[in-house]
């Protein structure tokens, strides 16, 4: 029997920090720390340096609202693979879309990014593995970039400039078999 795994896009609130630059309409910040566990969707997950590929061209990588790709606020402009983790700005072009994420994140009412990551076949399958065995360990992963969200709350508190490092899980992601559990393989 042949089972084939559908593609797996994982969603985790773990940056660090967020700037806004109004006149030059650029959001920059940390997409995602490396080391630290995150509570993103498919359950907790680990990134080291490295993990995370680029498309050749980065305008590809947009800058969502809260994961919705009908709301598309901007596109990434530059990214620095450093060993605290993946920096990227973002270009906000002029609209009234850009304009209120630009003010909500300069005023922190919209201060944090979350990553959207396109899963490599092998963390996939081994997702799926620790859902079916119930392990709540954390999964090393990897896959292609292909968008950030601009989030209200984040994963942990020290996505916000200034965190306490309080906040450590996020209000709508639980354990991976509380979220999901896979069909069952005949």
């Amino acid at each position: 029997m042949t089972v084939t795994l559908a593609p797996a896009v994982l969603h985790a609130a773990l940056a660090a920090d967020i700037t806004s630059d109004t006149k030059d309409r650029t959001l920059t910040g940390l997409a995602v720390p490396y080391g630290p566990v995150g509570h993103a969707s498919l359950g907790d997950v680990t990134f080291a340096q490295g993990a995370i590929r680029l498309p050749a061209d980065l305008g590809r990588v947009k800058l969502l609202e809260h994961h919705n790709a009908d709301r598309s606020i901007g596109y990434l402009t530059a990214a620095n693979d450093t060993a605290d983790g993946l920096r990227v700005t973002f270009t906000i072009p002029e609209s009234p879309e850009g304009d209120r994420a630009l003010t909500m994140a300069a005023d922190g009412r919209r201060d944090g990014l979350s990553i959207g990551v396109r899963l490599d076949d092998d963390v996939r399958a081994e997702i799926i593995r620790k859902w079916w065995d119930e392990d709540n360990t954390p999964t090393a992963a990897t896959g292609e970039l292909i968008e950030v969200s601009s989030v209200t709350l984040p994963a942990f508190d020290e996505a916000r400039p200034g965190g306490s490092g309080a906040f450590a899980a996020p209000l709508a992601v639980g354990s991976p078999s509380a979220v999901l559990r896979p069909p069952p393989i005949d």
